[in-house]
């Protein structure tokens, strides 16, 4: 049971079930994704949308790699790109984890987030990320030589820490 379904189930029984509640806080979770962002290639029907996600969540080590490619769900709120188009996605992991460049390329800017910072970074193939909910950013003007590269970690100021990923059309 995650910890949002243990909220939920407590909050149902009126403050009476505690025993789930205490089991999502102090059992490990396993894993650093949600169904919305399990690596299945062609998605398994859970979450992400209709059929699945439709990109790789990768992790090398306990480096959350992030995806070049997505279908996006959801909004960036507040921001002025992309004619609030859904272009963005969530991408959950554990407080904590290192997040990892999608691509080689440059961190030009920060920025911030409801839950913690977040980044601009332009890749080398041109496309332009925002990178949200994160935390111990590396400095503007950093080059990433390889995907994978560490960015950021992801934040603990947010009630359910993740990634937000989003791109910005040229």
């Amino acid at each position: 049971m995650s910890l949002a379904q243990a909220l939920i189930a407590y909050a149902g029984s009126g403050g009476r079930d505690s025993d789930a509640l205490l089991d999502a806080l102090t059992k490990p979770r396993t894993p650093r994704y949600s169904a919305q962002t399990r690596p299945f290639p062609q998605g398994d029907g859970e979450g992400g949308g209709e059929g699945g996600p439709s990109y790789p969540v990768q992790h090398v080590g306990d480096m959350l790699v992030l995806p070049t490619t997505w279908k996006g769900t959801h909004d960036t709120s507040g921001a002025d790109w992309n004619q609030n188009a859904r272009t963005a996605a969530d991408i959950m992991s554990s407080a904590g984890t290192p997040v990892g460049a999608p691509e080689p390329g440059q961190v030009v800017r920060w920025g911030s987030a409801q839950g913690g910072e977040a980044l601009y970074y332009q890749g080398v193939s041109g496309r332009k990320y925002w990178i949200g909910h994160v935390d111990a950013r590396v400095p503007v003007g950093t080059r990433i030589r390889r995907r994978g590269g560490r960015l950021a970690t992801v934040s603990s100021k947010h009630p359910a820490p993740h990634v937000h990923l989003d791109y910005i059309a040229p």
